[in-house]
C-alpha cells in the first residue's frame, strides 16, 4: 500500500548541510564584503541607509543587495533566538565562533551526539526562518 502525503518531508540532514555551508562560506564572504565579521551576527540596526535614488551604479547596487541579504539573515537569527535560544546558541558559537560541538559537549556535560542533534534542530529552523523572511529568496531547506 503505498502512503500519500500532503507535505514534502524535510531532509534534516541535507538541510544542516545546506545551513551550515552557508554560514561558513556565503555569509562570511557577504560579511567579508561588507567589512564586518560573522561573528557580529545580531539584531540588524539600520541607521545608515541611502537616501537618494539609485542612479543605476551596479556596485552600489550589489552593496545594497549584499546589505539587505546581510539584514535578513539577521533577521532570521534574531527570530531563532527568540523560537529556540538554546539552538541559537550552538548555531552561532559552532559556525560562527567556529567552537567544535564536541568542545561544548565538553563543556556541557552532554555527549557529541545530542549536541550534533540539537545543531541539526537548530539548523533546520534556521534555515525555515530565512526562506520566510527573504520570502523564499534564500531557501535552504531541502525536502525529500
Amino acid at each position: 500500500m503505498a502512503v500519500i502525503t500532503l507535505f514534502p518531508r524535510l531532509d534534516e540532514k541535507e538541510t544542516a548541510r545546506a545551513v551550515r555551508t552557508y554560514l561558513k562560506e556565503d555569509y562570511a564572504k557577504v560579511c567579508l564584503a561588507l567589512g564586518t565579521s560573522p561573528s557580529s551576527l545580531r539584531s540588524p540596526q539600520i541607521s545608515g541607509e541611502p537616501r537618494g535614488t539609485s542612479a543605476g551604479n551596479p556596485t552600489e547596487d550589489s552593496l545594497v543587495r549584499l546589505i539587505d541579504l546581510d539584514i535578513k539573515v539577521k533577521q532570521a537569527y534574531q527570530r531563532l533566538t527568540r523560537l529556540n535560544p538554546p539552538g541559537a546558541q550552538l548555531l552561532y558559537q559552532c559556525y560562527l565562533l567556529h567552537i567544535s560541538p564536541e568542545t561544548i559537549a565538553d563543556q556541557y556535560y552532554r555527549s557529541p551526539r545530542y549536541i550534533h542533534k540539537r545543531l541539526q534542530i537548530a539548523c533546520c529552523q534556521f534555515a525555515s526562518c530565512l526562506a520566510d523572511i527573504s520570502e523564499r529568496e534564500v531557501d535552504l531547506r531541502v525536502w525529500k
